[in-house]
């Protein structure tokens, strides 16, 4: 946006307090006449300006609010100001949600983490209605071990466990999509997003294990499933608790305005958890390390936990018939694969500039992670294969 010397933004506005989009698209650019623009160069002219303003202020006798506001006309004819050099009540927003949906319909760099997580999630809608549909894919012959009877379906509760996983894709993969789509809004949007995305994150993890801890403790007392479960739940909410600021307010460019219904849920939701986690200390920048231990407590005990306690599970063998470790196996190498990219911004660190649209770290990482998603789900269908044949009762004589 350009404008004349009464006072709006020049198409040159800094806008560091959101994240920037670039975008693919080749647009003439006015060059200034002046080669010095640096920031030593621009420091020299502010100062000039500044001097010649206070010049004529004295040359006039101008005083107080009228000579400021003379002083500011008197330079405003000189140059185009920036969007940092405006008054509050004129900076407009950023951006606006349509605006930021728009973005859909064209490329820049945000264009693959968006569309690779809405089509997760288009798709993972569409496996769980196929799912109680009792249709395809989870009918198909080479998605199936040798001990499927084709004439016998799969129990609610199985349903409910692998529907649980998908669920956890959904939210995960729309929250994402959302957040990358709207961080441009402005800095509460961004911040609010980025909250969420990791919410996503944790909600993607806590439904991954409820197919583990079905599947395969299926032959195991009840109360080890249970046990686990309620560590999943409580592990996961108060990771989830420590990514949200205190009083959040909605996506806005005037500043953290919460309304009185976010108020609301954040005193009876999210308050409660916080106070007891700050109670706790594991608030603050000091107590990092205390809530990145409470994350790999979440992850060793809701994730590694069921694997471990599956292999030594009664009957011994029942973790190679279920058949979930080619889907363990393949997820966790995705992961890898995405937390390295993630880690080392491989390969734009290596090339710089060369893939600011298409082939970033974390593009990649998305990737990966919607192959990891697809990998899940494979070894869940198999998991229900198994459970659709001989499976589908215990040798031990617990309840499955």
């Amino acid at each position: 946006m350009t404008a004349l010397a009464s006072g709006t933004a020049s198409s040159t506005s800094s806008t560091t307090s959101t994240p920037v989009r670039v975008v693919a698209r080749r647009r003439l650019r006015r060059k200034s006449s002046s080669s010095d623009d640096s920031d030593a160069g621009v420091a020299r002219q502010l100062l000039r300006e500044s001097r010649q303003a206070a010049s004529w202020a004295t040359k006039t006798g101008a005083t107080g609010p009228t000579a400021y506001s003379k002083t500011a006309l008197h330079i405003r004819r000189r140059r185009l100001l920036t969007w940092d050099e405006l008054a509050p009540w004129q900076q407009e927003a950023h951006a606006s949600y349509s605006t930021c949906f728009y973005s859909w319909t064209y490329l820049h760099n945000e264009s693959v983490n968006i569309l690779s997580h809405a089509f997760g999630t288009v798709a993972c809608v569409g496996l769980a209605v196929t799912l109680w549909l009792d249709t395809w894919p989870w009918t198909l012959p080479s998605l199936q071990t040798r001990d499927v009877m084709p004439n016998s379906g799969n129990s609610t509760a199985d349903k409910l466990a692998a529907t649980a996983y998908m669920l956890g894709v959904i939210v995960c993969f729309s929250l994402s999509a959302l957040f990358h789509t709207l961080m441009c809004h402005s800095a509460d949007c961004a911040a609010r997003g980025m909250a969420m995305d990791i919410t996503g994150v944790l909600v993607l993890m806590a439904g991954a294990v409820v197919p583990l801890i079905h599947f395969g403790l299926a032959c195991e007392h009840a109360y080890v499933r249970q046990a686990f479960y309620v560590a999943t739940a409580v592990l996961g909410t108060l990771a989830a608790a420590t990514t949200w600021e205190e009083g959040p307010g909605p996506c806005t460019s005037s500043g953290p305005v919460a309304s009185a219904t976010d108020k609301g849920l954040y005193r009876m939701l999210i308050y409660p958890i916080r106070s007891m986690l700050h109670w706790a200390s594991v608030q603050g920048p000091a107590n990092g390390h205390r809530r990145a231990a409470l994350f790999l407590g979440f992850v060793t005990i809701s994730c590694a936990g069921p694997l471990v306690w599956m292999r030594q599970a009664d009957p011994a063998d029942w973790a190679a018939r279920i058949d979930l470790w080619p889907g363990v196996i393949g997820t966790l190498l995705c992961n890898a694969v995405g937390f390295v990219a993630y880690t080392t911004h491989f390969p734009e660190r290596r090339w710089p500039r060369r893939f600011d649209l298409v082939g970033a770290s974390h593009q990649l990482m998305h990737l990966a992670v919607l192959a990891a998603a697809v990998t899940h789900i494979g070894g869940v269908n198999r998991a229900l294969a198994f459970r659709r044949g001989e499976g589908a009762v215990c040798r031990n004589g617990w309840a499955s």
